[in-house]
This record gives structure tokens, sequence and C-alpha cells, in this order.
């Protein structure tokens, strides 16, 4: 299906019974399969925006004199297939800071 056969239909689709759930499972799927907008290319690679926040985590940790993240082992198994320029990673890799659900305590 098109945007233009998808937009001619929507009516019939958001009005049928059990549409409005159905389209947003074909949002969902579109957004995790990369397709709801078009690849930059002249953005960065996956993998140099994955070290590009290890050094910014890095950073934080050092400056705000914080325990350094302690890493899992990489991701073997890939829940889903995602798009060739899209790579899997743990959320620590990419995050500044995470404590199990607890804020940084800050001085005012």
């Amino acid at each position: 299906m098109d945007a233009q056969q998808f937009l001619a239909e929507f009516g019939h689709v958001a009005n049928a019974p059990g549409g409005v759930g159905r389209l947003r499972e074909l949002v969902i799927q579109l957004a995790i399969s990369g397709r709801l907008v078009e690849r930059i290319e002249s953005e960065a690679t996956a993998s140099q925006a994955i070290e590009a926040a290890a050094e910014l985590r890095h950073a934080y940790e050092e400056e705000l004199d914080l325990r350094t993240t302690r890493m899992h082992p990489p991701l073997h198994s890939k829940p889903f297939p995602v798009p060739d320029h899209w790579q899997w990673t743990r959320l620590e890799q990419i995050c500044l800071y995470i404590q199990r659900g607890k804020g940084r305590r800050f001085q005012l």
C-alpha cells in the first residue's frame, strides 16, 4: 500500500471494526522498521552515534565524579529486524546516567 492509496482508504479503515487499533499497529510497525521518515545520508552512522554517546557519558561521569557505568555484555539476539542503517545496543550505552530509578541528589 502506497501513501496515496493509504490516504484514500483512511476513512474506511478508521471506521471499520477494530480499525483504529489496526492503524496504531501500522504506525508502530512503520516506526520500528524506520519507514516513517527518509534517511538523511549526511547523518552519522549508528555506530558513530553510539561512540559519541559513550564519550559524552564518560565526560559526564568525570565532571560529576560519578562511578563509571557498569556495562552489560553486548546484545547477541535481535528481538525483531531493523533497517540496515540501525544498530541494536543497550540503553546504558547511549544514556548519560542510569541508576535503578533513583535520581542523583544535587545540592542547591
